[in-house]
């Protein structure tokens, strides 16, 4: 595969042929921090120089303004956001938060020396998710996109007793229809019935959801999560499909992202007004960091009613998404990515 993938600055990045895109909130945090220190949104103060690289620069800043989410989607124990200036005293409030949420956190780009006429906006997050029974590894790898890839997840016929335990992980938010919704179907509705779906993996946080989805891509990044969510929650958790049984599986590649984007076009370029008037850009980076494998494992239960249904093979072995989401709160945006993040 040699797909490229690329750090989005916000949910209205538009979905491009070869490109995985990776969105998290933690840069919109940092950059909220930064906005609230220079007093509103980043404006560049104009500058010499090739045009296009400062039209490159604008679009940039306006990406990263358009992206604000409201913190609350976000799990304030998950998390550490601040803008300052890097005095040794500012440097230590943002380490002793740190310390006190996340102990073992190994961020990369924290400053360890002060640098008091730099300002600095800095964020990290981290989600780690634990599951009570880890899910099977099969032997088998999965095919995806031309290439075979470990996997994860519930196969066939397994013993009873270490299925079941881990089939209660799982649930099915998509195909998962009433026997009146199999009968009025046409071919076509079947054909999208096993070529998309929606699970959750639950874990021991109830706060916080996991979703796997195999929805096709809509425009932007934020329309598909839109799409994925379209399907969640149709149906109570107790309905009969909702589960999966024996003769069906689950299967998803396993990741590990480890992402880092540059914003090359702001490095020296000004900010025009505020209390950071004629400050510049230095280093603007942002990075997705490889998830803790005790952290990536999933199952779940199914009991079939006996609709005329034939068994769910829930592969990925197409594009697909991966969403953690905190309960109840669930990132938007507008077609302009203007729209902050609400319930």
């Amino acid at each position: 595969m040699t797909d490229q993938t690329l750090l989005a600055p916000n949910l209205s990045t538009p979905h491009e042929p070869g490109t995985n895109l990776v969105w998290t909130a933690a840069m919109s945090l940092a950059w909220r921090e930064l906005q609230a220190l220079a007093g509103g949104p980043i404006v560049l103060a104009a500058s010499a120089g090739d045009p296009a690289e400062a039209a490159a620069a604008r679009a940039a800043v306006e990406a990263l303004n358009s992206g604000m989410v409201d913190p609350s989607i976000v799990d304030p124990e998950a998390y550490v956001a601040r803008a300052g200036y890097e005095t040794e005293a500012f440097l230590a409030e943002v380490r002793a938060e740190l310390a006190r949420k996340m102990p073992d956190a190994t961020p990369r780009w924290l400053p360890a020396t002060e640098a008091p006429d730099r300002f600095i906006a800095w964020a990290y997050l981290r989600q780690h998710l634990r599951f009570d029974v880890p899910f099977f590894r099969p032997a088998w790898a999965l095919h995806f996109r031309g290439s075979y890839v470990e996997c994860f997840g519930l196969p066939k016929q397994r013993d009873a007793a270490e299925w079941e335990r881990r089939a209660r992980q799982i649930r099915v938010h998509h195909p998962c229809y009433t026997e009146e919704e199999v009968e009025r179907m046409s071919p076509e509705d079947w054909d999208v019935m096993y070529d998309h779906f929606v699970v959750e993996l639950h874990a021991t946080r109830p706060d916080i959801r996991l979703f796997v989805a195999t929805v096709p891509p809509a425009a932007t990044l934020g329309e598909t999560v839109q799409r994925a969510l379209g399907y969640v929650d149709r149906h109570p958790d107790d309905h009969p499909h909702a589960r999966l049984d024996m003769a069906e599986q689950f299967a998803a590649p396993i990741l590990d992202i480890d992402v880092v984007r540059e914003w090359t076009e702001l490095r020296g370029r000004a900010i025009a007004a505020g209390p950071l008037a004629e400050q510049k850009f230095a280093d603007v980076l942002g990075g997705a960091l490889p998830p803790r494998r005790g952290g990536a494992t999933m199952a779940s239960e199914w009991i079939s009613s006996g609709l005329s249904l034939p068994p769910r093979d829930l592969l990925c072995s197409r594009p697909f998404l991966v969403m953690i989401l905190r309960r109840a709160r669930r990132p938007r945006c507008s077609p302009s990515g203007s729209r902050t993040s609400r319930p």
